[in-house]
C-alpha cells in the first residue's frame, strides 16, 4: 500500500459493536475499551455499547476517550437485543466503512448484508444462543473474518462448523503496560482477578499455610464462594483487598514479589461456563507487563503464551508441594527470576500489548480493502 493509500485507509470509519455495558467491572468491558482506544489511534472509531450510570470513563479506566460513543437504546435482554439487531443496520448501514467487535447478532447480520465485518469470538459456536448459532454458521460458511483468542479455540470452531478453510485469525488477549518502579514488598505474593471456582483459591489458601513467612494478597470482587474460604481459613497471612480501580492495578501488581495464576483444569467465568480449554486470560498479560516473576498453572492453552523457565514458572494445577517449592525457588534464585521477568516483558512488548493487537487488526482490515 503506497503512502497516499495508507493515509486514506487510516481515515476509514470503524464501528466497534460490543455486547458490553461500559463502564463495568466485567473483563469484557476492559477488553472492549482498550481495543477501542488503540484502534482510535489508527482509525475514526465509534464505540457502540450499553450504558451504565457511571459515565466518567477516564476516571474508571484511566484512559483519555479519543473515540466517539453511542449507546444502544434498548436493554440487553434477549428480545430487545433481537430488535437492536434489526434496527441497527437501518440507522447505521452507510455511516461506516468497517464493522467489528463481539456482538454476534448485529455483526453477522451486517455481514450477510454484504458489509465489511470482523467478528471476534471468545467461546465456541456451541456456547451461543440458538439464533446466534444459526447466524454464525451461515456467516462462517460465507467467509466472514473471525478473530479468536487462542489456537485451541480456532481448532474447536473449525471442527464445529466443518470449515477447514475458514478465515480465522488468532489474536490472544492483551494488556496495557502496567510496569511501575515501586518498592517491592519482600515475601509478598499477589493474586489478581476473579474469585470464582476454578481460579485456584483452594491452592492459595493451602500454600499460605505451608509458607507462614509469606504474605498472600488477594485482589478481586468478593462473592459467597470466596467468603466461605476466608471464613474457614485458619491462616493469618492471607489479606483480602476489595476489587480495586483499574487505574491502581499497575501500582499494586508492581509491589508484589511474585504474581500467581493458579488456574485449575475447570476454570469458570461469571455465569458458570468452564473456559479453561480455550481461554486467554487478561490477567496473564497484565502480569507480564509488570516485570514481576509469574508462577502459573501448567494448562495446555496457557502454554500458547507461557514457556516454563523462559517467561514464567509453570506448575501442575493441583500439585501443592510443587507450588511451595517453586515460590521458594523464585525467592532464592535471583538469576532465574530476573531471566523470566526480562523475557516476559519482552514478549509483552513484542506481542501482547493492546497497541500490537490493534495493529494486527489493522492488517486484517487492510487485507479486506
Amino acid at each position: 500500500m503506497d503512502r497516499e493509500s495508507s493515509t486514506m485507509f487510516k481515515r476509514k470509519r470503524l464501528a466497534y459493536i460490543s455486547n458490553s455495558t461500559i463502564p463495568s467491572f466485567q473483563a469484557n468491558s476492559f477488553h472492549v475499551i482498550n481495543m477501542t482506544y488503540e484502534l482510535a489511534k489508527l482509525f475514526d472509531v465509534t464505540l457502540f455499547s450499553y450504558s451504565s450510570k457511571e459515565r466518567d470513563l477516564k476516571k474508571f479506566y484511566g484512559l483519555e476517550i479519543i473515540f466517539k460513543r453511542k449507546f444502544f437504546k434498548l436493554s440487553p435482554a434477549p428480545i430487545f437485543n433481537f430488535l437492536t439487531m434489526i434496527f441497527f443496520p437501518i440507522l447505521n448501514l452507510n455511516q461506516y466503512d468497517f464493522f467489528l467487535g463481539r456482538n454476534v447478532k448485529i455483526l453477522c447480520y451486517l455481514f450477510l448484508l454484504n458489509k465489511k465485518v470482523i467478528l471476534e469470538l471468545h467461546q465456541p459456536v456451541s456456547r451461543h444462543s440458538f439464533l446466534e448459532r444459526l447466524l454464525l454458521k451461515r456467516s462462517i460458511k460465507n467467509g466472514i473474518d473471525l478473530v479468536v483468542i487462542s489456537k485451541k479455540l480456532r481448532e474447536i470452531i473449525k471442527n464445529e462448523v466443518n470449515q477447514t478453510n475458514s478465515k480465522i485469525s488468532v489474536l490472544p488477549d492483551a494488556s496495557r503496560d502496567f510496569y511501575q518502579r515501586k518498592i517491592i514488598k519482600e515475601n509478598s505474593i499477589g493474586y489478581f482477578g476473579s474469585l470464582l471456582p476454578g481460579r485456584g483459591l483452594d491452592i492459595i489458601f493451602s500454600i499460605a499455610k505451608k509458607l507462614p513467612n509469606f504474605r498472600f494478597n488477594i485482589f478481586g470482587k468478593e462473592n459467597y464462594y470466596f467468603q466461605k474460604f476466608l471464613k474457614d481459613s485458619k491462616t493469618n497471612n492471607i489479606f483480602y483487598h476489595k476489587f480495586v480501580n483499574h487505574t491502581e492495578i499497575g501500582k499494586l501488581m508492581s509491589e508484589q514479589s511474585i504474581l500467581i495464576a493458579p488456574y485449575q483444569k475447570k476454570t469458570s467465568v461469571p455465569g458458570g461456563a468452564i473456559t479453561s480449554e480455550w481461554m486467554s486470560p487478561l490477567k496473564i498479560f497484565e502480569y507480564m507487563s509488570t516485570k514481576r516473576p509469574i508462577i502459573s498453572s501448567n494448562l495446555p492453552v496457557l502454554k500458547e503464551i507461557l514457556i516454563h523457565k523462559e517467561n514464567c514458572m509453570l506448575v501442575e494445577p493441583e500439585d501443592l508441594n510443587k507450588w511451595v517449592i517453586t515460590i521458594k525457588q523464585i525467592k532464592a534464585d535471583k538469576k532465574l527470576k530476573n531471566y523470566i521477568v526480562r523475557n516476559a516483558y519482552k514478549d509483552f512488548l513484542r506481542k501482547y500489548s493492546w497497541k500490537v493487537r490493534a495493529e494486527n487488526y489493522s492488517k486484517i482490515l487492510e487485507r479486506m480493502v
